[in-house]
Formats: C-alpha cells, sequence, structure tokens
C-alpha cells in the first residue's frame, strides 16, 4: 500500500499511514533538527535545503530505501532516493513548515509502527 500525501511518502515521515509512511531502521540518530530553519514553508526552500530535510528524513530511520516491518504485518519504508524526495515536496500543494515536518517525523521515529502521530495530524492533507 502506497500512501498519496506527498510529504509522508517524502519523509516519514512519515511520511506521508502506518504500513506506507517513508521509514527505515538502524543507523543512528542523526538527531532533532534537519539543520534547516523551522518557520521556512518546504515548497519556498532551495536545493540545498531541500536536499538537507530530505537526507536528515532518510537518515532518521536509517537511510533511503530502508524498511520496517511491522508486528501487524504492516511495514513503513523510506523513500528509494534523495531525487524520489526532492521530486515529491516539490510537486506538493502542502504548505507544511519545515518543523512540522520535523516534528512529525520525530514522533513518527518514535514509535513507527504505532500509527499515525499527533504532530502528522495537520499534514495529514499535504
Amino acid at each position: 500500500m502506497t500512501v498519496s500525501r506527498s510529504w509522508f511518502r517524502m519523509l516519514v515521515v512519515g511520511a506521508w499511514f502506518v504500513a506506507t509512511v517513508p521509514l527505515g531502521c538502524g543507523g543512528g540518530d542523526p538527531g532533532p533538527s534537519s539543520g534547516v530553519a523551522r518557520d521556512k514553508h518546504v515548497r519556498s526552500l532551495d536545493s540545498t535545503e531541500l536536499a538537507m530535510l530530505c537526507d536528515w528524513g532518510a537518515a532518521k530511520f536509517g537511510g533511503y530505501g530502508n524498511r520496517i516491518n511491522c508486528a501487524n504485518g504492516s511495514w513503513v519504508m523510506a523513500k528509494m532516493s534523495q531525487m524520489m524526495c526532492e521530486t515529491q515536496a516539490t510537486s506538493s500543494s502542502c504548505d507544511a513548515t519545515v518543523g512540522q515536518i520535523e516534528d512529525c517525523t520525530n514522533a513518527f521515529a518514535a514509535n513507527p509502527c504505532g500509527g499515525v502521530p499527533l504532530a502528522c495530524v495537520d499534514l495529514i492533507g499535504c
């Protein structure tokens, strides 16, 4: 099953729900922030900032293409590449901020098989 929400497909986040959020596993936590200003809107990011956000989101779950198999038979998988992440982010009509994406990603990272975290609810329409 693939989620049709651009941001959730992009990162984790979340992506972007339980069975298909773009996540992976392993690799160590890159920290709570991508390094991009939290108040910036994702659609306004330049290529460097967008790459930073995508790479951070993928690293949060062990890297691009990683997959987590959940006990209930569902799974979550990170985007396959930075290019896929960037393409989906720039084609999204969502007006999310970097901070919203980071909060959602961090919440999903804490429990990737636990359903949609409260921090992601505002991004469901993205």
